[in-house]
């Protein structure tokens, strides 16, 4: 102690003196001299440690204090209570305003933000040159002026809570003002103080708040905003400066004012916040995080929940930390350097969480607000009473579908449009008026809504009917726009249906319509959406211009949604370059109205990518669906989702053609485990993932692992266990997934030679088709096609093909106990046939799959030895896929069995032609031709 001088000091000299050892009581006199640089309140607004504290309210700050040696000042964070809030409110900022010329504070309170009660600016102040405003008539006081240290123009002071400590304001032993905090609030300076404060009081009931027992981390009170800690301290890293208050509290408020855009998402140190808490959450001292608003945004929140919906969706789903803000430059550097930086979470992770964390709130509250409203007393003959009840229905089915939930989602609008059915929707509606305009909208929209969850769901037939009854609406009231919307929807359902035909009459008249609306809404001169470019590489570079009216925002999206309904009935019908242009206008119609990551233009990606891949342009597909991934990662905050599902599968299935077994291998995987993992999932993206699982396994000859993923399948989403098939009374979708696992068993059985039984699964895959889908879809084709090769592989050795052993199936036993020669390969043609009239009927004559029904004609003639009638399908096969897919090893094939037939009939020089062409096909393409 000999050099220690004992004397009195306040905080003020502890700025300018750290080494001398002090600790402040409740008058700001020294209590306890002690021999390290500590004092009852660090300048930082945490405690310091080190010494014992006296007796008063502060004795609580230090409680076990011997615990503590050795740790960093921001280890141990500060509260303010309930009771200090009141007294600044009540008490303390209307004395001070009367010292200081009279005027009330409370006058100016309403609109009084966070960074005026620091800084004491007026309107125009700039924070980062510190100049501008200088008027301070509308504030007189504010924390930078009154913690300053003396003398003024030095730079330095305390934190607002040393200065109160100073002053003597420390509130009572038994309502200390200053304590341990138990609540992180994370704010926006830019918002009403009044706000925050209302904010804090609707977290607690009114006794909670009257015990003063909540103590909260309000940064603008504990931290010294002269000096804060990471600008003093190099040493200081700044992911440290709240990491200790956010571990410490039991929970982080997050104040969002205006909760229809707020400020805190748009702030580099809330987002921090907020990434801070969620780590924590999954420690061994799991973080609580709790969104808070004041009691006016609550109201404004619960009068127009539905109304803003979609906005509110966009404010968190457009939530990207790489462009948050901060009002300090370096700050920001730091912040950004620490979560981007070596050891940080990236900025793709931190936006996830925060994405995932909100949405799941928004839908809380909706769900709340939802049976707040049902609970109310309402007049059910009230227009203005079920309106709002089948708004906020609407909303919350819309944002259950963008999470996945569709049984939820089906739920909402099925109660919404029989509420609107029951009041608006006959012909005389409620209260003995006719339906407005706007119900009739409503009531249509519905029937959109419904279909496209039923969509998802597999179930065709319902959601078809649903598009049906909105289209007679739309054409009986004359609902152009609505029309077009419902054309593009429907021919979407006609193509899963396998109904080309109708469904390109549908999307055409969609497209023309959509069309003709936009062009008369533009004004002249404006560019012509459909004479965009096509060119992949101008992707990315659209930026619409500003002040673009909603209206035509609208009308260009349904533009750019009827492009991708024809590019993927194009797609279907195997015009693949048609296709990939309609995407990429559609695209680029996306990109210049939400930018390069809209959700929307994720969607598209994945569309694109697909034709890419049919193209044989692998490498421009592989970045496509990387691209669109991460946009839907974003999208849902990285949370299991039925669209992630989706996209991995299709990764898979691209690695998986590119001979990539292993990584299509681990992303099928990766797709089949997130689908076990989503709230409700649409069958056909969950069996997706689990079929190309199957495929890898066939591919690299583990036909046990297939057989086992296809049973896995079948038990998940196919028939129930002790069916022996599924029953006329199983859901459609059900079905479908049987039909399709069956035929990939029968694939299976085909490769381990088990030729009967690959037969059954076919028949049975067809069999379920046909009474599901009709006998002309295309998917009964491919049965076929596969069924014809299975019936020229039963044939008998003297025709030096596969013989399999004698069986007791009538349809398959021939003379003497072996396989029918002649029979098999009647039947083989009479599929064929079959297969081709669907395909025929279906995509027209120059399609891929009638060039596959083609070939397999031309194998079952080569081995009737006609060959010059297996010339001629070849031939003509080899004209459609050269047409449909350029130089694609499909076409090496074709070349490939030509040489072969060419060789058997002696013609050497015709056979080396075709093989040296199907080698330089294969050698461009790197890729071998798959079975």
């Amino acid at each position: 102690m000999d050099d220690i001088s004992l004397v009195k000091k306040t905080s003020k000299d502890v700025l300018d003196s750290l080494s001398t050892p002090s600790m402040v009581g409740a008058a700001g006199t020294v209590v306890e001299y002690v021999e390290a640089p500590v004092g009852a309140i660090h300048k930082f607004g945490h405690v310091l440690t080190g010494g014992a504290c006296g007796n008063g309210p502060a004795s609580a700050l230090q409680e076990d204090s011997g615990s503590r040696k050795g740790k960093r000042p921001w280890e141990i964070p500060l509260g303010v209570s309930t009771s200090f809030l009141d007294w600044l409110e009540n008490d303390f900022l209307p004395r001070e305003h009367a010292k200081n010329g009279g005027i009330d504070f409370l006058d100016n309170y309403q609109v009084t933000t966070t960074d005026q009660m620091v800084w004491g600016q007026s309107a125009g102040y700039n924070m980062t040159t510190r100049q501008g405003g200088e008027d301070k008539s509308k504030l007189l006081w504010c924390i930078r002026d009154a913690t300053e240290c003396e003398p003024k123009g030095t730079g330095k002071g305390t934190s607002f809570v040393e200065w109160c400590q100073d002053c003597g304001d420390q509130g009572t032993a038994e309502r200390p003002f200053f304590k341990k905090a138990t609540h992180f609030v994370s704010h926006a300076w830019r918002c009403s103080f009044r706000s925050l404060l209302d904010a804090l009081r609707s977290q607690l009931s009114a006794d909670e708040w009257r015990s003063g027992k909540a103590f909260f981390y309000i940064d603008i009170f504990v931290v010294n905003q002269w000096i804060p800690p990471w600008v003093e301290d190099r040493d200081i890293p700044v992911e440290q400066s709240f990491k200790h208050a956010v571990k410490t509290a039991e929970r982080t408020l997050l104040v969002l004012d205006p909760w229809k855009d707020p400020k805190a998402l748009q702030r580099s140190w809330c987002l921090f916040e907020i990434a801070t808490t969620l780590r924590q959450s999954q420690g061994e001292n799991p973080g609580e995080l709790q969104v808070c608003l004041s009691r006016e945004q609550e109201q404004d929140f619960q009068q127009t929940l539905q109304k803003e919906f979609k906005k509110i969706i966009e404010v968190i789903n457009g939530i990207d930390a790489a462009r948050a803000t901060a009002t300090v430059a370096t700050d920001k550097e730091k912040i950004d350097a620490s979560i981007n930086g070596a050891g940080g979470i990236g900025f793709a992770a931190l936006n996830e969480a925060v994405i995932r964390q909100l949405r799941g709130w928004l839908l809380n509250r909706g769900h709340e607000a939802l049976e707040k409203l049902k609970g109310r007393e309402c007049d059910p003959e009230r227009v203005e009473d079920w309106r709002d009840l089948c708004t906020m229905l609407e909303g919350l089915g819309k944002l259950t579908k963008d999470c996945g939930d569709y049984d939820s989602a089906l739920h909402h609008f099925e109660e919404c449009l029989s509420i609107r059915q029951k009041h608006a929707g006959s012909a005389q509606g409620c209260q003995g008026r006719s339906p407005t305009k706007e119900e009739i909208v409503c009531i249509v929209k519905n029937h959109n809504d419904l279909g496209q969850v039923m969509r998802k769901q597999n179930r065709y037939a319902q959601a078809k009917q649903h598009y049906d009854d909105a289209l007679a609406m739309c054409k009986k009231h004359d609902l152009k726009e609505l029309r077009a919307k419902t054309c593009n929807l429907l021919g979407r359902i006609l193509m899963d249906q396998g109904s080309y035909l109708e469904a390109e009459r549908e999307c055409e008249a969609a497209l023309e319509v959509d069309c003709e609306i936009l062009k008369g809404a533009q004004p002249e001169g404006s560019e012509d959406v459909m004479s965009m470019s096509v060119d992949a590489h101008e992707m990315g570079k659209c930026a619409g211009p500003a002040g673009r009216s909603k209206r035509i925002e609208r009308l260009k999206l349904n533009v750019a949604s009827d492009l991708n309904t024809r590019g993927m009935l194009k797609m279907k019908r195997g015009r693949f370059q048609d296709a990939r242009e309609d995407f990429t206008r559609s695209v680029r119609i996306r990109e210049s109205l939400q930018g390069q990551d809209g959700i929307l233009v994720g969607d598209q990606l994945l569309e694109l990518a697909t034709v890419l891949e049919k193209c044989g342009r692998y490498e421009e597909a592989a970045q496509m669906h990387e691209r669109a991934y991460l946009i839907r990662r974003k999208q849902y905050g990285g949370a299991p989702h039925p669209s992630l599902v989706e996209s991995l599968a299709r990764q898979a299935e691209l690695l998986q053609g590119q001979g990539c077994l292993r990584e299509a291998l681990e992303k099928a995987q990766e797709a089949c485990a997130m689908s076990t993992s989503c709230k409700s999932i649409a069958p056909s993206q969950a069996v997706q993932a689990c079929k190309v699982k199957a495929q890898v396994h066939i591919q690299r000859g583990e036909l046990e692992l297939a057989e086992d993923a296809c049973h896995e399948g079948l038990t998940k989403w196919g028939i129930q266990d002790g069916e022996s098939e599924p029953t006329a009374g199983s859901k459609e979708w059900q079905r479908l997934i049987s039909a399709g696992f069956e035929t990939e068993l029968g694939r299976i059985k085909r490769k381990k030679g088990q030729t009967a039984e690959a037969i059954a699964h076919h028949k049975a895959a067809i069999k379920i088709r046909k009474d599901v889908q009709g006998r002309d879809h295309p998917e009964v084709a491919q049965c076929y096609n596969h069924l014809a090769r299975l019936r020229m592989e039963i044939t008998c050795p003297a025709c030096s093909r596969r013989h399999e052993p004698p069986t007791e199936d009538p349809e398959l036993r021939g003379q003497d106990g072996c396989p029918a020669c002649v029979k098999d390969s009647e039947k083989a043609e009479k599929y064929c046939r079959r297969a081709l009239e669907i395909d025929r009927k279906t995509y027209g004559e120059q399609h891929r799959h009638v060039a596959s029904d083609l070939c397999t004609l031309g194998i079952l003639y080569e081995q009737r030895r006609d060959f010059k009638e297996a010339e001629r399908q070849y031939s003509e096969a080899l004209k459609i896929r050269q047409k449909a897919l350029g130089q694609h090893p499909h076409v090496a094939e074709l070349h490939t069995r030509l040489a072969s037939l060419y060789e058997k009939l002696g013609h050497r020089e015709q056979c080396m032609k075709e093989t040296q062409r199907a080698e330089n096909i294969l050698r461009e393409s790197e890729l071998q031709v798959a079975d």
